[in-house]
């Protein structure tokens, strides 16, 4: 991959100015929008612009990386998921120009800030607005099947956070792909270590995954590496009925509620509604008070404001654009489920949650992606020169405009499919 920092790319509008992130196929750079002026002598709009190297010349070889854009397209309009401003392509290599958040990843913030311990309210804000964000792009049959704190960005307060990194995402209610996602955050299921399933519901997937999500931000840790047999803790959770009653300081209302969601008939598990309405009545996620930093104020009335799920009168344009995903442009046969590699937008240090560390994303039906990766593992970065690709980039740069955070805009999935020779 070659080194694009200092590159003025897009007919001189993004200027390329630091590398936040990079994986075995891709990389994603800060960059400054150079035709929106300084306001008050403040800088440049910022962007996070990722750069993914095609799998492939031909179509049928990048049909994975092009559903990416398609799905994370389809849903960025919400607020609380990672706004997709525009999307080209140019030779062997796609450019995404999105939404920049400088507070880093969830991650990060849960291992280094700790400032989620004993925040009751902080806990509750953060986690209703991932429900509301994955409700509503299962509301447009899009399932993300890579939930994880690295996937979610926060603001610098924590006070907003977004979902991001569709690498995985599949419009599939049901999939025979296992193995699919990161071990920490897959249900069994979708691990299939015995082979009894012949296919799982992503869906319910994503359900499992949020309880894990929970996990992290009550307790600071994983509650397992991995939802298998051979693993100590999950086994223990298996063999012991009051398990998430007996640890971790955790209320009887948290504890009850990550019991339904770890049910290991998926579809006995909560849906997210019922999931959002037990969360917003707990009076708090522990048992004894936790020692914490100064509260952070008015999230009750932040959370009562979260948008829900907007959709149009009916479902007419939601079954249109379903319908143009899945057959017209994307054809779910013609799709391998296959992961070529999925890259946060915020990179993240190596650090360990007790039970275990971050979780790259895997898939067993094709090779395994090393996930997110830190500019630190990349200390050796290619110094290859860009002159001609910077020079030429321009000529292939198709413009899209820039969505509204409210409702579904057809004609911009639409331009977006059309320019990436979906439609």
């Amino acid at each position: 991959m070659p080194d694009f920092r200092g590159s003025i790319i897009h007919g001189g509008r993004y200027k390329l100015v630091e590398l936040l992130g990079s994986g075995a196929f891709g990389v994603v750079y800060r960059a400054i929008d150079m035709h929106v002026p300084p306001f008050a002598g403040r800088v440049h709009m910022q962007r996070a612009i990722k750069i993914i190297r095609k799998a492939g010349p031909l179509k049928s070889d990048t049909a994975r990386q092009r559903q990416e854009i398609s799905l994370h397209s389809l849903v960025s309009k919400h607020p609380n998921i990672l706004s997709l401003y525009d999307a080209f392509e140019y030779k062997d290599f796609y450019f995404l120009v999105m939404e920049f958040v400088p507070g880093g990843d969830l991650y990060t913030r849960i291992v280094d800030g700790q400032e989620f311990h004993g925040n009751d309210e902080l806990v509750r804000s953060v986690f209703v607005q991932i429900l509301d964000a994955v409700e509503a792009c299962h509301a447009m049959n899009v399932y993300h099947r890579d939930l994880k704190p690295e996937n979610i960005l926060c603001s610098t307060t924590c006070r907003k956070v977004y979902l991001a990194d569709f690498g995985l995402a599949t419009t599939r209610a049901v999939s025979g792909t296992f193995g699919c996602g990161s071990s920490h955050y897959m249900s069994p299921e979708c691990i299939n270590e015995s082979g009894q399933f012949d296919c799982y519901s992503t869906a319910q997937n994503d359900i499992w995954a949020l309880g894990v999500i929970l996990v992290n931000l009550v307790t600071g840790c994983n509650p397992w590496q991995a939802a298998r047999n051979d693993d100590l803790c999950y086994e223990e959770f298996l063999t012991t009925e009051a398990h998430f009653y007996d640890r971790d300081n955790l209320s009887d209302g948290v504890a009850e509620l990550l019991h339904k969601i770890f049910d290991l008939n998926a579809h006995a598990r909560p849906t997210i509604p019922e999931m959002r309405r037990t969360i917003m009545g707990l009076r708090s996620f522990w048992k004894k008070p936790v020692k914490t930093a100064a509260p952070i104020e008015a999230f009750e009335a932040e959370i009562e404001e979260v948008p829900r799920v907007k959709l149009p009168k009916g479902t007419e344009a939601v079954d249109e654009l379903t319908h143009a995903l899945r057959v017209a442009n994307l054809g779910d046969a013609d799709v391998e489920e296959v992961d070529l590699g999925t890259l946060s937008t915020i990179s993240y240090d190596e650090h360990k949650m007790p039970s275990g560390s971050s979780s790259a994303s895997t898939s067993t039906s094709g090779d395994d992606s090393a996930g997110p990766a830190t500019p630190d593992k990349n200390a050796d970065e290619p110094h290859v020169s860009t002159a001609d690709f910077a020079s030429e980039l321009d000529k292939a740069l198709l413009p899209l405009a820039t969505p509204a955070k409210d409702t579904i805009d057809t004609q911009h999935v639409s331009a977006l499919l059309g320019r990436l020779g979906l439609a």
